[in-house]
């Protein structure tokens, strides 16, 4: 479990930097990712990780314990100082995510900061959301209440939609059961145990639980996109997870 962990941690940050240099990029546009490559929108070099991982929870987790407050000092710091970045600047802050700071600055509330429409459904939160089922995965499955309410608290400083904090709670028990050992294929299946005791705990958003049923699997690039929408980046996410690799190289 400690290596599960670990590799969950390390996984966000691999992925993020294997497609820095294709972000944005159309699905068939650019030569399939087989290895770091330098460039991308940011002109970074190659393995070098965006704000997707900068943005990670694991240093507040780590030592202020559970403090949204301390979050989001910690996404201002970065926003502003370029603290967590590869290259000590801030090169890639979302207008979602600008815009909630701004708020959490003039009002110093993580609660309320965080854009509640369903237009501000970026895929911020879930993209940096792997500490939360690192550091409280024991409360699967007996606990999952707690957990998802974890899970969906960590969206509201700068992703407070519906769409995205129901993203979050379900990718947070997805991680979990991952990290518990249980099978990948039985985790995303629609039938999954879990998936009904998270949707009696609180429903699901209607666009997350289509994902959880499976629309995933029916659906092939460009369909599937790995937009900067919760809901594509989720739905991406999972294909991809599921997915024989050669057709995942193709996206």
């Amino acid at each position: 479990m400690y290596n599960r962990r670990r590799g969950t941690l390390i996984g966000l940050a691999v992925g993020d930097a294997l497609g820095a240099a294709v972000e944005f990029k159309s699905p068939g546009s650019f030569a399939p990712v087989t290895g770091y490559r330098s460039g991308g929108p940011h002109r970074l070099e190659a393995g070098e990780w965006t704000g997707d991982t900068s943005m990670a929870l694991a240093d507040s987790i780590a030592t202020a314990g559970w403090d949204l407050n301390d979050q989001a000092d910690r996404y201002v710091e970065w926003w502003k100082t370029g603290k967590y970045s590869v290259n000590g600047r801030c090169f890639d802050i979302g207008i979602t995510t600008s815009g909630a700071l701004s708020n959490y600055v003039a009002n110093n509330n993580s609660l309320t900061s965080g854009d509640r429409s369903d237009r501000a459904s970026g895929n911020g939160s879930i993209i940096r959301l792997a500490p939360v089922p690192i550091r409280f995965g024991h409360l699967y499955p007996d606990k999952a209440d707690e957990l998802s309410l974890l899970a969906e608290e960590s969206s509201l400083p700068t992703h407070a939609s519906e769409q995205c904090m129901s993203a979050c709670r379900y990718l947070a028990i997805v991680l979990a059961a991952l990290i518990h050992g249980e099978d990948r294929g039985e985790v995303v299946s629609s039938e999954w145990p879990a998936l009904k005791q998270l949707n009696d705990i609180k429903p699901l958003h209607p666009m997350i639980q289509e994902i959880a049923q499976g629309s995933f699997r029916q659906r092939q690039p460009p369909t599937i996109q790995g937009s900067g929408w919760v809901v594509k980046s989720l739905e991406a996410s999972l294909w991809a997870s599921t997915m024989p690799r050669r057709s995942r190289k193709r996206s």
